[in-house]
């Protein structure tokens, strides 16, 4: 227990070290998105081979991939059915706040401390097929469909997105390589455990440039029932998952944990690419993210 304290309090020292290096002037926002490609070219594609490099494939992997679906699922019929009677605004606002998961800065850098490779083949399984087909597909689909545009433009970013997504691309290859029972060299494999070493500091210290608790306060309470919502959502995900997935203890409690991940950071882009002229989406997506860090290091120390 004693380890699950000092591993939390680490990651929760380094975001705040990265909120500490913005104030004092010598990181900037636009310094994040440095560091998250970072992560998204270099160090998580590293995690994904170190964790699925010689997996083989189990049903826990496969049914965890199904349970991805299935909450992303849950997640975008709540965004649906919340705003049913609202503006047009409101539900793009609505699908782009609660249809996404982004595990790759909190989750997979906390869950990579305290579970072994099998258990994070089958978060990384529940993470990739069901959010990148909510996140570029789904979501951007319904999004166009409230402002009157067309499926194509959101089709061909779920195609673009999904072949351009390094983490997504290796995941499949080490995948179809475990289905073959293939494994990389320990040499080789040494070089990417060496370098996913990195993934979490770099996502907590992305997380802490990026933390901005100063929101305007005439949309806190509207976009504070929003962020509510979600965790509604991911509590009763995590209660449906530990009394329904039938996946092992240790898939469990790491599934459940994923259920309150952030948003996924590339929301308000999308949602301005499909028409949203507003904030709110940015706004939500950082009180969540605080919410979540919160959410997820409680969870922390009462699951492991």
């Amino acid at each position: 227990m004693r380890r699950v304290y000092y591993q939390t309090c680490i990651l929760l020292i380094t975001i705040c070290a990265g909120c500490l290096l913005r104030r004092w002037g010598i990181l900037e926002k636009d310094d994040a998105r440095t560091i998250s490609k970072l992560m998204m070219y270099v160090t998580l594609p590293c995690v994904v081979v170190k964790n699925l490099n010689g997996v083989t494939l189990t049903t826990d992997i496969l049914a965890a991939a199904v349970i991805g679906v299935a909450v992303n699922g849950l997640f975008f019929m709540t965004a649906l059915l919340t705003s049913r009677n609202s503006d047009r605004d409101d539900r793009v606002v609505k699908i782009f706040s609660l249809s996404s998961f982004n595990i790759g800065s909190f989750a997979i850098p906390v869950l990579s401390t305290f579970v072994s490779p099998a258990a994070m083949a089958g978060v990384l399984a529940f993470n990739y097929p069901g959010t990148a087909l909510f996140t570029y597909g789904v979501g951007p689909t319904a999004a166009n469909m409230v402002y009157g545009a067309g499926q194509r433009g959101s089709l061909k970013m779920l195609r673009d997105n999904l072949l351009h997504n390094v983490p997504t691309v290796t995941c499949v290859v080490m995948l179809v390589l475990s289905l073959f029972h293939v494994a990389l060299p320990e040499w080789a494999a040494g070089v990417f455990v060496s370098i996913s070493g990195a993934n979490s500091t770099l996502a907590m210290l992305s997380i802490g440039i990026l933390l901005d608790l100063r929101l305007p306060k005439e949309e806190a309470g509207r976009d504070g029932q929003v962020v509510l919502l979600r965790v509604c959502a991911a509590a009763l995900s995590a209660v449906a998952l530990y009394f329904l997935a039938p996946v092992g203890p240790e898939l469990k409690r790491a599934l459940m944990l994923v259920a309150f991940a952030p948003i996924a950071s590339c929301g308000p882009v999308l949602a301005l690419h499909c028409g949203y002229q507003g904030s709110r989406v940015a706004v939500i997506n950082s009180m969540y993210l605080l919410v979540s860090i919160v959410c997820m290091s409680g969870l922390t120390v009462l699951l492991y």
